[in-house]
């Protein structure tokens, strides 16, 4: 009875249902086609959908950076709702696939309609998506992990930029660190730049002078601002849909509406 016991103890340890976050950058200096760069939305939640196999209640937040009318505050575009599984449905595989190819339809659907910001608020939508994964029980022993869609060029946060610009901590100003404590926090897209890409660049009379994209300087500073440097991670491309076609079909219907 004791073995019994320490069974289901640990079924239930293994089982518990987390919430996951992903922060997608829809900015122009991260890619010039939107519909492209939102295909690391259905991508990605793909990825946590094959992690969350049969455990009920795995939920998801997605946010995408924030534009001068939020303040620079990030767009929420999908609640923390359970992620269609096998166990939340209690139905069929055929109807299990149609369910889950609606919900990472309507993910990408949303993503289309976030806004483009003029600039790229990186650090807030992060700080904010820790906060609410803290919120839901993100915490040592959960596994809960975020994801970031992004080159990681931020220019909103002045000390964060004075870094990734090549300044030492000492000539730039104090940053205040991301908590990830029991956060696994995952950046994809370093190598996805946009040729077109002002944020990286100064003018000089008429001519522009581009400081060029140093993907390893930005996952290094990147990763000494976080409180658990050690779950920070850095991937120079996003996963993709296994049926990026069928995504950028819903694209074409969108902007014929």
């Amino acid at each position: 009875f004791a073995a019994f016991i320490a069974w289901r103890s640990h079924v239930s340890a293994t089982t518990k249902p987390r919430t996951d976050g992903l922060v997608v950058d829809p900015s122009t200096s991260h890619s010039a086609d939107l519909a492209k760069a939102c295909l690391a939305v259905p991508g990605i939640s793909e990825t946590v959908l094959a992690q969350a196999g049969s455990r009920p209640g795995t939920g998801l937040i997605v946010l995408a950076l924030g534009d001068s009318a939020s303040a620079g505050e990030p767009v929420l575009l999908s609640h923390d709702d359970a992620l269609p599984t096998r166990i939340a449905l209690s139905t069929g595989e055929d109807v299990l696939r149609r369910q889950q190819a609606a919900y990472l339809a309507a993910l990408y659907d949303n993503c289309l309609g976030a806004p483009r910001p003029e600039y790229s608020a990186i650090y807030l939508a992060v700080e904010r998506a820790l906060e609410a994964l803290r919120s839901r029980g993100c915490n040592t022993g959960v596994g809960c992990a975020l994801w970031v869609a992004t080159d990681g060029e931020e220019n909103a946060q002045l000390a964060l930029k004075q870094r990734l610009d090549g300044l030492s901590t000492t000539q730039s100003g104090p940053i205040t660190p991301l908590d990830n404590v029991g956060i696994d926090v995952h950046f994809c897209g370093l190598a996805e730049i946009s040729v077109d890409s002002d944020k990286r660049s100064t003018s000089r009379g008429r001519r522009t002078v581009f400081r060029g994209h140093n993907a390893d300087l930005i996952a290094q500073v990147w990763r000494s601002i976080f409180t658990v440097p050690g779950s920070v991670y850095f991937a120079p491309y996003c996963p993709q849909p296994a049926k990026p076609d069928d995504y950028m079909r819903l694209s074409a219907k969108s902007q014929d509406r």
